[in-house]
């Protein structure tokens, strides 16, 4: 786009708004100049935006036709969104509604697909309102709630802006003042933030307009004349008609009906002056001057101005407000004691009302044609349409009624297709638990299940103590985890204690804890693991790497539950359960007098044996698919598409290291391999690569890593139409992982629980 152009664009979306005329000589000035297809029809965009805000309907949705024929031939995205938001005002505008939804439906699509975040914000803000014109609270509210939270950092403060209106407004229409001034004096403040006077100005009428309804009519003028008066500082003789407008229709609320005249006369002036078209402006500027002739007995001027109105709205395809404007005229023709012409009006609203179930305008023109019989004292025909008047109530009755159970039941089809949906996510979780029942202790083998089921056995006799045998690698510290974790010890410490690792020396003091001074370094007191771990776990990761004097001190105090720090000659009680784990066999220290056999059962209660990798290679793929995922997210990038031949690959391998050796592979693959594809070539790498290597990748690595994540996330809810079980399995990934990254991305609009 050229520059001229780029510093005119977003100038010329506000201008279409507030300066709808001024914008239409603008865009011919630069249409005159040499511009690209592209900066042609965002131009044409805005004039048709201006046409729908001088009501000019119909020319507004030839150009924006054209415009779109165009747009999706060269795939346009934001200008087949834009476009079908302005065709569906021109369809609301002709009095074709059914075609309003279709329209946002194309735009929601267009601009999901062109990802762009304030597009999205901007359809849904619409969609909204299209809900709120049918009355719909629930679905207003939640689309604006949708709007809201595609808002971002990056968002264009002005969208900003306009949410907080159109929910200020949607709790307005809505009957809710209080929250309705909330967010509209909220928006008021972010447009002072912004500077932009065209906004305050907006938001200074929306004001005025509550304050009236709540009864703060001094308030109300007060916010209108300041508004006017900044219309005039900074000469906005279109914004200065509306303020004019407003300041006379509330005097006329107040019964001030000489200055209401005087006010909507200077308005007519100005507007006037601008050249105004817009039909239902001059048909409501009329009715509401006849409304001040009338008050002030000026009969003949009061049916002039009513008669204007309806030629302001003849050429106009507004048939509902003609209707309206007969309704007014039969009621001013029936205070002039002229019953037969306002009847014979009457009779036609009635007509139109009841063909298109107008109930409002029905019920109000049959009681006034009730009315004028009474005045007449045609009794008879009174009471005619007293009985005519009560079935017409019934009937609205039973149409609510009838649209109230045609939304219900769209309500409930919704609520069953949540219901599925949290059915389905349920029973993904389910499987998500069961999977990652033992946090990293993964697996489908027979022999994985058995493992589980004894940890969980386990894990319901909190007081029995465990002892877990098996290779180093195979996950016992896991399994201790997970034993305690799901036991009644939960939320009571497990206190992990590596026997190899500890002092010979200090092995008594550190287990049952010693009192200052006991010796040389004692400074303080200390509990000791028992007492750390009173009303919890104790792990002794290697325990038969115990010295054989500690062996029958541990014995004592497992029998006894009691204990004596050293330095102390006071014993103290816990109640500690106890895991212990070995890589070694048992068995043969035993016989070897390394271990003590009266220890041994005491710490084999319950005794879970782990086999090593080797012995369930069947476990490999469901383990490699799992680390692979989680190191995949934790470093932000893509998980790799893994071939059969890796995992028969690997399964070649004994995995002395079991499964900790099977996690350093896949790190290892991570850092090194460059391609997002694992193969059986793959495997050829491994004997050449380094131990102990690891990257941490900048920033902006990881920035791109989360772009290409979302786009691929984004195409493949796309072309699973949001179906996120289908995309799950297009991407590679279970559905519970897709859905944790959809809402860490915000990429819920995309789904379609977010449509």
């Amino acid at each position: 786009m050229n520059q001229v152009l780029q510093r005119k664009l977003r100038e010329l979306e506000i201008m279409a708004i507030h300066e709808p005329q001024r914008l239409l000589s603008e865009i011919e000035r630069l249409m005159e100049q040499h511009v690209s297809p592209s900066d042609r029809r965002r131009l044409l965009q805005a004039k048709a935006k201006a046409m729908v805000t001088l009501h000019s309907f119909a020319e507004a949705e030839k150009q924006v036709l054209s415009l779109l024929e165009e747009a999706i031939e060269v795939n346009d995205l934001e200008i087949i969104a834009k476009s079908n938001i302005i065709l569906s005002k021109c369809y609301i505008n002709l009095n074709l509604p059914n075609r309003e939804k279709p329209c946002l439906d194309v735009a929601l699509a267009a601009a999901k697909q062109a990802r762009n975040n304030d597009l999205i914000t901007e359809v849904l803000s619409h969609i909204a309102a299209m809900y709120q014109r049918q009355h719909d609270r629930s679905q207003t509210l939640l689309y604006l709630e949708k709007a809201e939270k595609q808002l971002n950092k990056d968002s264009d403060p002005l969208l900003r802006l306009n949410v907080l209106i159109d929910t200020g407004t949607a709790y307005y229409h809505f009957q809710q003042y209080d929250k309705a001034i909330f967010f509209i004096s909220s928006a008021l403040e972010l447009s002072h933030k912004l500077q932009d006077l065209n906004s305050q100005l907006t938001l200074l009428n929306n004001i005025s307009t509550l304050y009236g309804l709540v009864g703060k009519f001094a308030e109300a003028e007060e916010v209108l004349k300041r508004g006017l008066a900044l219309c005039e500082d900074k000469e906005l003789p279109f914004q200065k008609v509306q303020f004019l407008f407003n300041l006379g229709v509330l005097k006329m609320r107040l019964d001030m009906n000489e200055e209401a005249l005087k006010l909507l006369l200077e308005c007519e002036k100005a507007a006037l002056a601008i050249n105004l078209t817009n039909h239902s402006f001059w048909s409501d500027l009329n009715s509401n001057l006849a409304g001040c002739y009338r008050y002030l007995e000026q009969t003949d001027l009061a049916w002039q101005r009513l008669e204007a109105a309806g030629k302001a709205l003849e050429s106009s395809a507004d048939t509902t407000s003609l209707i309206e404007l007969d309704l007014n005229k039969a009621n001013y023709l029936s205070s002039l004691g002229k019953h037969s012409e306002s009847r014979k009006l009457l009779s036609g609203v009635i007509k139109y009302a009841k063909k298109n179930k107008l109930y409002d305008i029905l019920i109000v023109a049959q009681l006034n044609l009730y009315k004028s019989y009474e005045m007449a004292k045609n009794y008879p025909k009174a009471c005619s349409c007293l009985l005519d008047l009560h079935r017409i109530h019934e009937e609205y009755h039973h149409y609510l009624m009838t649209e109230q159970t045609k939304n219900y039941d769209q309500r409930i089809q919704a609520l069953l297709q949540d219901y599925n949906e949290v059915q389905q996510q349920y029973s993904s979780l389910q499987e998500d638990v069961r999977n990652n029942l033992s946090n990293e202790f993964v697996g489908k083998s027979q022999a994985h299940s058995k493992v589980l089921e004894a940890a969980l056995l386990a894990a319901q006799h909190p007081n029995a103590s465990v002892l877990l045998i098996g290779e180093s690698g195979t996950g016992k510290d896991v399994i201790a985890r997970l034993i305690h974790r799901h036991s009644a010890r939960r939320d009571a410490p497990l206190i992990s204690v590596n026997m190899a690792a500890i002092s010979p020396n200090l092995l008594e003091s550190e287990f049952f804890g010693h009192k200052k001074g006991s010796f040389t370094g004692a400074i303080t007191d200390t509990k000791g693991f028992f007492l750390e771990a009173n009303q919890g776990s104790l792990f002794l990761d290697e325990i038969s790497e115990m010295p054989f004097n500690l062996q029958a001190k541990l014995l004592r105090v497992l029998e006894s539950r009691k204990l004596t720090p050293v330095g102390s000659s006071r014993e103290l009680s816990f109640d500690t359960r106890v895991i212990s784990s070995t890589n070694r066999d048992i068995l043969q220290l035993i016989r070897s007098d390394q271990f003590r056999l009266d220890l041994y059962h005491r710490l084999n209660t319950i005794e879970i044996h782990i086999p090593p990798l080797r012995e369930r290679p069947e476990d490999i793929e469901v383990l490699v698919l799992h680390y692979a995922e989680k190191l995949a997210r934790d470093l932000k990038m893509p998980v790799p598409k893994i071939a059969v031949s890796f995992f028969h690959g690997l399964q070649q391998y004994r995995f002395p290291g079991n499964v900790r050796e099977l996690k350093n592979v896949i790190e290892r693959l991570f850092i090194l391999q460059s391609g997002t594809t694992w193969d059986s070539k793959t495997l050829d790498k491994l004997p050449s690569l380094k131990m102990g290597m690891t990257v941490s990748p900048e920033s902006s690595i990881k920035s791109r890593k989360e772009k290409l994540e979302m786009n691929e996330i984004i195409e493949a809810l796309h072309k699973c139409d949001g179906k996120q079980k289908a995309a799950a399995k297009l991407l590679g990934i279970s559905e519970s992982t897709l859905t944790r990254r959809i809402v860490a991305y915000n990429l819920e609009i995309y789904t379609r629980k977010g449509r």
